[in-house]
């Protein structure tokens, strides 16, 4: 999703007289290492989770974090006994779940208006090394899937309060993260309530 933190890259250089007959190897040298980019502007309704996947990290052998941002609705915060639906938002290819800072403030004014329900908001990151992971359980990637729908839905469900159940799960998605939302009801469609 863009140059990231500690991506390498070089200042621009021109080569001239390139000769296609020479095999001789042109060098270029890389520079610079990319800072981290602004942070993710948290706030009493916006989360960013960050969660070490047992499933995937056995997989890969290696520590592996599966990320969502978390948009609280208004009502959450009335009542700390109150349980609330979810819905489970994939981005499309080159995305990430960072876009909920885009889309939260308009979000949490049409949920206060009643113009679209008080539900929790998550933010789901599909972004992977080779794009989009899409969710889906596969020998090249790991069990995506899997992790999403045991580890990482029921501690985001303890964590904020919600429903721990298929009715109250929904998915949708843009593009790949429309694709992703298909394939995770089709594949698990006893524990998500609709896409």
């Amino acid at each position: 999703n863009g140059p990231g933190a500690g991506d390498l890259a070089s200042a621009v250089v021109q080569i001239a007289d390139v000769d296609p007959a020479n095999t001789e190897p042109v060098e270029l040298t890389l520079t610079e290492r990319r800072e981290a980019r602004g942070g993710f502007q948290e706030s009493e309704t916006l989360k960013l989770v960050e969660f070490e996947s047992q499933m995937l990290s056995a997989f890969w052998g290696r520590p592996v974090m599966m990320r969502a941002a978390v948009l609280l609705p208004p009502a959450f915060a009335m009542d700390p006994k109150t349980l609330f639906p979810a819905s489970y938002n994939v981005h499309g290819f080159g995305g990430s779940h960072r876009a909920a800072s885009f889309r939260a403030a308009s979000l949490e004014k049409e949920m206060a208006e009643g113009k679209r329900p008080n539900l929790v908001r998550v933010f789901l990151d599909a972004s992977f090394s080779t794009g989009h992971h899409v969710f889906a359980d596969s020998v090249n990637n790991g069990p995506w899937g899997a992790a999403l729908t045991r580890e990482f839905i029921p501690y985001l469900e303890k964590r904020f309060r919600l429903v721990a159940k298929p009715s109250a799960r929904f998915l949708t998605g843009h593009s790949s993260g429309g694709w992703t939302t298909l394939w995770l009801q089709v594949a698990y469609p006893d524990f998500f309530g609709g896409t």
